[in-house]
């Protein structure tokens, strides 16, 4: 199932759609241990040595103590070896973004951002009542069957949103 997340600096969604209008069966959220969400940009994780690497790098960036260090890593992957263009990560209280601005690495943290959310995962819903969604905003969505996907339901692709 297709789930949408929309900031009042991005819109991120769970998996990946080509220029061609077809839908990838890869998640571009993960969640990890009920602790968190993360959002990998345009590259998918799709090893699982990569799902494994980033997400417990996500943890310990998440460790006041640990994160100078975690934060050179992530710097390395998105600023120099362009392996991703942004890693976002969902707790419960906060929203951090790490991702180039301008050609430099930058980490922010983005409060009480997100505007509204769409899907049918419960896991989703979670991650985006985390981030300061109030429940009213957090919209189950169950469109139409699509024939991309080996699941039964889908989002309604509106033309105009392409």
């Amino acid at each position: 199932m297709t789930t949408v997340l929309v900031t009042k600096d991005y819109i991120l969604a769970d998996r990946l759609v080509d220029y061609g209008g077809t839908v990838k069966e890869l998640p571009k959220l993960h969640k990890y241990k009920n602790k968190f969400v993360v959002y990998t940009g345009e590259r998918v994780l799709d090893s699982d040595l990569w799902k494994t690497t980033i997400m417990s790098g996500a943890e310990k960036y998440l460790i006041e103590e640990k994160r100078t260090k975690v934060e050179g890593i992530f710097k390395d992957l998105i600023e120099k070896e362009r392996l991703f263009d942004q890693v976002i990560i969902f707790t419960a209280k906060e929203t951090h973004w790490l991702g180039l601005l301008e050609d430099k690495f930058e980490s922010r943290v983005l409060n009480k951002n997100t505007v509204w959310a769409t899907g049918s995962g419960q896991g989703f819903a979670r991650a985006a009542w985390a981030t300061g969604i109030t429940e009213k905003n957090i919209i189950p969505l169950v469109g139409s069957i699509d024939t991309a996907s080996s699941q039964t339901y889908d989002l309604f692709y509106r033309k105009h949103l392409r």
